[in-house]
């Protein structure tokens, strides 16, 4: 936006004074405003389908969203059943650090579990998230976190710190991680190894970390036969003795 903005309307036009950050931030949600009054929004298809069979396993949702609560509201007004499934929303008007700060998130957390009376730990969350920033959030919150390729390259979500990267998000998806219940069922190998198997993950895994990222196409990745991934000699070197460890 703020490059279309500046582009139209420039910075050095004779006799215009520049627009401050707080001017652009207004005129871009003017702006936002204006387009969700104009245009029908559509949600992703699965949000519906897996946001209802969610809630009739009693998961809590609440979201995080860097949109303001008008823009949020104006989001969902055609959505009202799904809206209603959220029983926390942290949004940019609650004046909090933005992502990739973890505040949103902790706040998301905090809020709910006040609200019902529970003692949901970070750990116990699972967030979904499309952006590098909103990946390093949700992680730096102590958070499970899913990246889903809808505007970001799956090796960006990865770097960002994701734990499993995935086209499209389905039922049974949700229905596997909710099944976990040991740090060992989360352990980054028999994580991906125990999800090959949904076509919803990405064609790409990262088997190392964050920092030290090990990336091979799903289809090539096998631990018991390490040396048929697409790995360079280094690499495999180190998947196996990260894997032995």
């Amino acid at each position: 936006f703020f490059a279309e903005y500046l582009k139209a309307y420039g910075r050095q036009q004779t006799g215009r004074l520049r627009p401050t950050v707080n001017q652009l931030v207004h005129e871009k949600e003017e702006r936002t405003l204006q387009r969700l009054q104009e245009e029908d929004i559509e949600f992703f298809q699965y949000v519906r389908p897996v946001t209802e069979h969610l809630a009739k396993r009693r998961v809590d949702m609440f979201e995080v969203t860097g949109s303001t609560s008008e823009e949020t509201t104006r989001y969902f007004r055609n959505f009202q059943d799904i809206k209603q499934r959220f029983k926390v929303v942290i949004s940019a008007t609650d004046n909090l650090p933005s992502k990739p700060d973890p505040a949103p998130y902790r706040e998301g957390l905090k809020r709910l579990n006040k609200t019902f009376g529970k003692s949901i730990h970070p750990s116990e969350v699972i967030a979904v998230e499309d952006s590098a920033k909103g990946v390093q959030s949700a992680k730096s919150a102590g958070m499970f976190v899913i990246g889903i390729e809808n505007t970001a390259p799956v090796r960006a979500l990865y770097k960002g710190g994701a734990d499993i990267v995935v086209k499209t998000l389905n039922t049974e998806l949700f229905d596997e991680l909710l099944s976990l219940h040991t740090p060992e069922d989360f352990e980054k190998t028999n994580l991906l190894e125990r999800l090959e198997k949904l076509s919803c993950l990405s064609d790409e895994v990262n088997i190392g970390t964050a920092d030290t990222p090990i990336f091979v196409k799903r289809k090539d990745w096998s631990f018991e036969k390490p040396l048929e991934t697409s790995t360079s000699e280094h690499d495999v070197s180190l998947l196996l003795s990260e894997h032995a460890v």
